[in-house]
């Protein structure tokens, strides 16, 4: 009699220690990863092989991912390091085969690699991450790092997710969703379709105002143009479509030369289209120096930017200008 209650807390015990699975159904678009649903394993040296893992000798050194309490192994993390993410998914849906494993866009990591196994024993190999070029990602979709899962309906499987720490990666800013693959392209969809009327009616000014500059010859209609193209680089930029032609790490300075670029043709259009050099001379001395500052911050920003891509040591009140 004295034994049923202690076999019953063991009982509970290991139910609350153990991994419970992501449910998958037909129902769902998308679900969240949940604590409970992560166990991870720190791999400083990237040393750890696929098939130890899938064979289960390592099962030992998987541990729950508490985001309220983070592991010191989570929160002390060294550049160059690895950090194991193993996931169960039980697809109860009747006809959803293909999934997408998803990070959050804050999430700055060098390389996601994904193992999966299937009955024959190949294990397949997903990549994604800012170190690899687009075309070589899983998924090329808006410079996402999806990763791919092909799972049966009615069925279970145990992945594991490879991640490779870089410079700027914080764990804690790791969050993952999974996606069913028909969602996920009817968003992308979507969202192609608000991007190309938006951008066509972009155009749509450029081509109006070309020949006003052509027939008066006035600076206002030039800087216009101008204005109205880096705007429209801007939102594509935001878009995410930049990162479909170059990793992010490269195109990491492009957003502050856009921003850059866009302010120095505003602050030429609104001089020119206020005529301030002839009307308002005082107003003039305010733009032109902004002007100038902006152009000095467009030369430092390339200049930082060069240094770095040539492996030059920058000082950072430097960078910090």
């Amino acid at each position: 009699m004295h034994l049923r209650p202690i076999l019953i807390l063991l009982i509970l015990c290991q139910s609350l220690a153990a991994q419970k699975p992501v449910i998958l159904s037909d129902y769902v678009q998308e679900v969240g990863i949940s604590d409970m649903q992560l166990f991870f394993m720190d791999d400083p040296d990237c040393s750890t092989q696929p098939s130890d893992l899938f064979k289960g000798s390592l099962d030992h050194l998987f541990r729950s991912v508490d985001f309220s309490d983070p592991d010191p192994a989570l929160i002390n993390t060294q550049p160059g390091g690895c950090i194991w993410f193993r996931f169960h998914f039980v697809n109860r849906s009747t006809r959803q085969f293909s999934f997408h494993l998803q990070r959050n866009d804050i999430a700055e990591f060098d390389e996601y690699t994904l193992f999966q196994q299937f009955d024959n024993g190949a294990v397949t190999v997903r990549r994604s991450g800012n170190k690899l070029h687009p075309q070589k990602k899983d998924v090329n979709i808006s410079g996402s790092d999806d990763l791919r899962i092909f799972l049966p309906p009615s069925e279970t499987d145990t992945l594991f997710l490879r991640v490779s720490l870089g410079e700027q990666s914080v764990i804690s800013d790791l969050v993952f969703t999974i996606s069913t693959h028909e969602g996920v392209i009817r968003r992308d969809r979507s969202k192609r379709l608000v991007f190309g009327i938006f951008t066509g009616i972009m155009l749509i000014m450029i081509l109006y105002h070309i020949p006003l500059f052509v027939k008066g010859r006035e600076n206002s209609y030039l800087y216009y143009i101008l204005y109205i193209i880096a705007f429209l680089i801007i939102f594509i930029n935001k878009e995410g479509y930049i990162f479909e032609l170059m990793p992010r790490l490269i195109s990491a300075y492009i957003s502050f030369f856009l921003l850059e670029i866009f302010l120095l043709f505003y602050l030429l259009f609104g001089r020119a289209y206020l005529d301030t050099p002839n009307t308002l001379q005082s107003w003039d001395t305010i733009l032109l120096i902004a002007v100038w500052f902006t152009v000095g911050g467009l030369i430092m920003n390339f200049a930082v930017a060069l240094l770095q891509g040539l492996g030059v040591d920058v000082a950072f009140f430097i960078e910090l200008g």
